[in-house]
């Protein structure tokens, strides 16, 4: 009688703990580590129900039948898919920065300006370092050495520093100018330049290993021209029924931080269109402010940097050129709410400190003066509108000096004369010292022929 008792006690046992059971919590258990590293990104609320989720299941796993545990483990995945799901857009982008590294240089660019294409991000570099050491020789942008402008520090200083505001709307700090003018150098250089005094302001708040470390402020270029991130890369946002132009912003954010991989052969230009069709798939196209924020959390949990951000926006009207002048208006209100209205405030004013530190700051150029003041009217937003640097006969006096291109013969001098006397446009004169350049090089070559 023992003994039976012993073996009806023991079957059931058996069919609990045996091999099969055992296998089939394996998939179940590496379903829960995973959910659970997933899940340490949520809020603390979500993080509560997971693991009240993950308790119930693993009781469920251990004490009840088969039959019971395969339902359990399917009401657990749907469960921990909503839970987890919201957080696939972070976890596509940093995937994708996983995926991008190289085995011969690190993933993340240093310093604190970054850019997608190399031509910019070399120009960034070289103005950081000039402003930092002066007496260095100025870096060229093309033939036309580089042009302080005095518009750029008073610019800075009042969306920066002071933050200037009217009825709760932050001005907005810009530039516009037809192609040749110099509006993207003259913001490139307000990205430096407000790198530059954003970092005074943090010091000020914080201690020097915190101001270099976490509160670090990075300043990032976004452009939609042709080259590295053109705006007809992203066609699955252009076919959207309203343009998230956050999510494009944040996007480009995200990629000029990374260093792209040498030995993939493949172009910038490639390398962006697979991202932005990779993360597209994750984007909710109704949540424009969502995504952007989303995007972000996940490149300062890279970074490691809770610090400010200057966010430098060149040709804004590019991807509306399909639409509106209203859904441009729309848009540019939009980034303006969100990253300047709403930022939040990282460092607090104190008696000691007169002045506080946002999360973002922007400006952006256009080719449109008579858009910019729509704009204004529209959103109702003051403007601080920079002046485009000109070339006088002092840079010409500079570039006849300069023993690199050879001697100006008499009519090059007078073409460069009357071009600083009449319009002074940089892009004319750095066409016009290029084909001097080449015509020089070319007769060089006959020469020795």
């Amino acid at each position: 009688m023992i003994k039976t008792l012993s073996k009806a006690t023991k079957g059931p046992t058996s069919m609990v703990n045996g091999p099969a059971h055992l296998a089939a919590r394996v998939p179940a258990f590496l379903w829960l580590i995973y959910c659970f590293a997933c899940a340490t990104f949520r809020p603390t609320v979500h993080g509560l129900l997971f693991v009240c989720a993950l308790v119930v299941a693993c009781l469920f796993a251990a004490f009840v039948k088969q039959a019971f545990v395969v339902a359990a483990l399917a009401a657990f995945l749907w469960m921990s898919y909503l839970l987890v799901w919201p957080k696939n857009l972070e976890w596509a982008v940093t995937r994708w920065w996983l995926e991008a590294r190289d085995w011969y240089r690190p993933i993340v660019k240093s310093g604190s300006l970054f850019a997608a294409a190399r031509g910019d991000q070399e120009l960034l570099n070289a103005i950081q370092g000039y402003l930092d050491q002066p007496t260095i020789e100025k870096p060229l942008v093309g033939e036309i050495p580089l042009k302080l402008s005095g518009s750029v520090e008073r610019g800075v200083c009042r969306h920066v520093c002071n933050r200037e505001r009217e009825r709760r709307r932050t001005s907005l700090l810009c530039n516009c100018g037809i192609g040749g003018t110099g509006k993207t150098t003259l913001l490139q250089l307000t990205t430096v330049e407000a790198v530059r005094t954003l970092k005074t302001m943090v010091d000020d708040h914080v201690t020097p290993m915190e101001a270099q470390g976490k509160y670090r402020p990075l300043g990032f270029f976004v452009t939609f021209k042709d080259g590295a991130t053109p705006i007809c890369a992203d066609r699955v946002y252009l076919e959207a029924k309203t343009f998230p132009i956050l999510t494009v912003i944040a996007l480009r954010m995200a990629y000029s931080v990374v260093v792209p991989p040498s030995s993939s052969g493949t172009t910038p230009f490639v390398d962006y269109k697979k991202f932005s069709r990779m993360i597209a798939s994750q984007c909710d196209m109704t949540s424009d402010k969502d995504n952007f924020d989303r995007i972000i959390g996940a490149l300062r949990r890279v970074l490691q940097w809770e610090g400010p951000m200057f966010i430098a926006i060149d040709e804004f009207k590019v991807p509306f050129a399909a639409r509106t002048p209203q859904e441009c208006n729309v848009g540019l209100e939009k980034v303006c709410k969100h990253l300047l209205d709403d930022a939040k405030v990282l460092l607090e004013k104190t008696p000691a400190v007169k002045h506080a530190v946002y999360a973002s700051y922007i400006a952006v150029s256009m080719n449109d003066a008579l858009y910019t003041v729509q704009f204004s009217k529209y959103s109702k937003r003051r403007l601080i509108a920079q002046t485009m640097p000109i070339i006088g006969l002092r840079d010409v006096a500079h570039l006849v000096n300069d023993g690199n291109s050879g001697p100006l013969r008499p009519h090059q001098l007078l073409f460069l004369l009357h071009m600083a006397l009449s319009t002074g446009t940089p892009g004319v004169m750095n066409e016009c010292l290029a084909r001097y350049k080449i015509s020089e090089e070319v007769c060089g070559m006959s020469r020795r022929v």
